[in-house]
């Protein structure tokens, strides 16, 4: 009976007509995006962020199957709408958070077909007829607005509606309340030019696209101002459409039908830093985000679906190398919450670890390998589950490393160990999924991923280091009377000030805007100098210094292409090129080369100090009054280094895999802090200010903090 149904299953995929239906889930700032899209044969599709992102290729989009379609709608509870080429609305039935493409197209009765529709929150659906007048579905009736007419129409997230009409002119309806869901009557909002296209994510991201391809955002939305107060227009990317997400994440096509991402889009970043290409064509996109997770937030609810064992992969969970590193989580659950661990972004034969928290109602928990059909053929368990109260959360961890994966559960990773699991496929996984059966709800939260060990080389704390939340890849530290500033570059390429009185956020990033009007997409180095001025390197190596007052940044050359970038004071500006290992210091004239050779490492202090390390650890100190470097004779053996003033600098060298430290004062040398173990203090890369505190990487980009030496 079960291969008849299965043979009458797949007949039925045959009978029904193909089309071109897409859909994309992705993470944003820590959430995922659903991304619906039509091609340009009116067809829609679906696919799947790991595919788009990392096979790079048109097939990246999977069909799904259905008539052709005109229009696509998405809303928050991952609801799908669609208007066949007739205007007819039709959803899409099947969809769980286990399968975002659903099943089949259901046509809904309606009194009259739709050129356009925009979803709601709680079954609330808008649309323009297909006279082009704004009719409204409180998800029982539907009900004529106003005889105005209208080209397109965009809801947000809750109360916002807006509408564009032929000429180009936006709307906004006033009054939507809870008691009011239609509003009272429609708002035209002044813009730069005419547009053609406007989309909303939650009520405050209101973004359009002109007749001309400019791209804009409104600012200023709030309750008390439901119109906002002025457009800024981002970037210099020519589009023809855009799609917003509920969780801010925004979408564009441009005239060509090719499809870009805007990437940089945070919590506190609305606007993005740039445009990245995704691979496919479209005509248009639909965005929402994935159920059960809040906008900015790390929560993700696993709603038992359809089909038992479910699994989600993300790149949000992604180990940043193969076979080694952790994951920490909260979860909570009554029974059958688990995790996967796999080489690719999907259950692969043979290749996909399975780690349950509490099968057979909470009685057991083990770490097994998975055939091809799931079966186990490897296990290695627990006796008693490891999942606590139902209402009550929990805090795990699990390392990999050396084809050993390790389960615990604690908050600080390492303690608590109560399983772990020996196989050669853990050497080569990098993708987490985390999922649950289908009799219960799974909640996990605060989910973190590093390439970190577990063993780390550790840091002697007690001697005046603290760890500052964060991760980073560059460091600059100056002071500001008697508060020390804290600079850092991250992982994104983007810029942060350490500000530990904000309560959210201990980084607030710093702007990327140009002068000029332009945006930095990524920057490569930062410095800081004496005067508190903020130093920089953009992604093409040209040197930047930031106007606070303005908010904005400068490049003073775009001759010269750095690496990094060491600022003593304004007097005392040096660059390195590490391809040609090449020294250039700023002057009233530019940048002039000096005469040194294959210089690796380069630091100034505050007092004009500057020292420079060649490949053979060899040291020089600039003498200003000759313009003539010098050899020093009591420093050697150093692959960095850090100057605070000439009295007081920081050496230190690479040996395997671990790093050592010395501070010299007044030309005497002393460790820096060190574990008993092998002497190393792991600190990649050191900066210090004019009285002595000090930030620190280790190799892992972890931050540590020093208030004075």
């Amino acid at each position: 009976m079960k291969a008849i149904r299965f043979l009458l299953f797949m007949l039925s995929f045959l009978s029904m007509p193909i089309c071109s239906t897409y859909a994309l889930k992705d993470p944003g700032f820590g959430d995922f995006s659903i991304v619906w899209g039509l091609d340009r044969g009116n067809g829609a599709r679906v696919s799947v962020t790991e595919k788009l992102l990392y096979q790079q290729h048109e097939n990246s989009w999977d069909v799904v199957l259905g008539e052709p379609l005109k229009h696509l709608a998405v809303n928050a509870a991952l609801e799908v709408f669609g208007l066949t080429v007739q205007g007819h609305l039709v959803k899409r039935t099947g969809i769980t958070a286990g399968c975002v493409q659903g099943q089949a197209w259901k046509q809904v009765p309606t009194p009259f077909t739709f050129d356009s529709i925009a979803l709601g929150s709680n079954k609330q659906m808008w649309g323009i007829r297909f006279d082009g007048k704004p009719v409204f579905n409180d998800g029982a009736d539907w009900s004529l607005i106003s005889e105005d007419i209208f080209v397109d129409i965009a809801v947000g997230s809750r109360y916002a509606v807006w509408a564009l009409d032929s000429h180009g002119v936006c709307f906004v309806r006033q009054d939507v309340t809870d008691k009011n869901l239609q509003g009272t009557a429609w708002l035209p909002v002044s813009c730069p030019e005419q547009v053609a296209h406007v989309a909303v994510g939650t009520d405050q991201n209101v973004w359009a696209v002109s007749h001309d391809g400019n791209v804009y955002i409104r600012r200023g939305i709030r309750p008390a101002l439901i119109q906002g107060t002025d457009w800024e227009k981002v970037g210099n990317k020519a589009l023809m459409t855009v799609a917003v997400g509920h969780d801010g994440q925004v979408w564009g096509i441009a005239d060509d039908y090719r499809i870009f991402q805007r990437v940089g889009i945070t919590s506190t970043n609305s606007i993005g830093v740039g445009w990245r290409k995704i691979p496919g064509k479209m005509q248009k996109l639909a965005a929402t985000m994935y159920p059960g997770i809040q906008p900015g937030g790390r929560t993700y609810t696993h709603f038992g679906p359809d089909r038992d064992d479910e699994a989600i992969f993300n790149e949000a969970w992604r180990l940043k190398e193969p076979g080694k590193g952790w994951v920490q989580f909260k979860a909570r659950s009554k029974a059958d919450l688990f995790l996967r661990f796999s080489s690719v972004p999907y259950h692969k034969k043979d290749e996909t670890i399975h780690v349950s928290l509490g099968s057979k109602k909470n009685k057991r928990a083990l770490i097994t390998k998975l055939g091809g059909v799931e079966q186990s053929l490897k296990v290695c368990d627990h006796d008693g589950g490891l999942l606590g109260p139902e209402t009550a959360w929990n805090d795990y961890w699990v390392s990999v490393e050396n084809g050993v994966l390790r389960l615990g559960k604690s908050a600080q990773r390492g303690d608590n160990e109560l399983i772990s699991f020996e196989d050669a496929a853990l050497r080569n996984v990098c993708y987490v999924a985390f999922g649950g059966g289908k009799k219960h709800v799974h909640e996990f939260s605060q989910i973190q991923t590093d390439e970190r060990p577990l063993v780390t080389k550790n840091i002697n704390l007690a001697s005046g280091f603290s760890i500052i939340p964060g991760n980073a890849a560059r460091l600059a530290i100056g002071r500001c009377g008697t508060k020390n500033l804290i600079f850092s570059l991250g992982s994104d390429g983007c810029l942060y000030q350490y500000s530990p009185s904000i309560l959210q956020h201990a980084w607030e990033k710093l702007s990327q805007k140009m002068v000029s009007g332009e945006e930095i997409v990524r920057f490569k180095d930062i410095a800081v100098s004496s005067d508190n001025q903020l130093w920089a390197l953009n992604d093409h190596g040209n040197a930047l210094h930031y106007h606070s007052e303005r908010a904005a940044w400068e490049c003073f050359d775009s001759q010269i292409k750095l690496d990094r970038l060491v600022v003593g004071n304004k007097n005392s500006i040096w660059g390195l090129n590490k391809k040609t290992q090449a020294v250039y210091r700023y002057t009233q004239n530019g940048w002039r080369q000096e005469a040194l050779d294959g210089i690796m490492a380069l630091d100034a202090g505050f007092d004009g100090a500057v020292v420079a390390l060649n490949t053979a650890q060899e040291a020089f100190s600039f003498n200003w009054e000759n313009e003539l470097w010098e050899k020093l004779a009591h420093i050697q053996g150093f692959g960095r280094i850090a100057v605070a003033h000439q009295n007081l600098m920081i050496g230190s060298r690479a040996v395997g895999n671990d790093y050592f430290c010395w501070v010299r004062k007044n030309n005497h040398w002393l460790r820096l802090t060190a574990d008993n173990k092998t002497g190393a203090c792991g600190f990649k890369q050191v900066a210090i200010n004019d009285v002595g505190a000090m930030v620190a990487l280790d190799d892992y980009g972890t931050i540590y903090k020093k208030d004075k030496e």
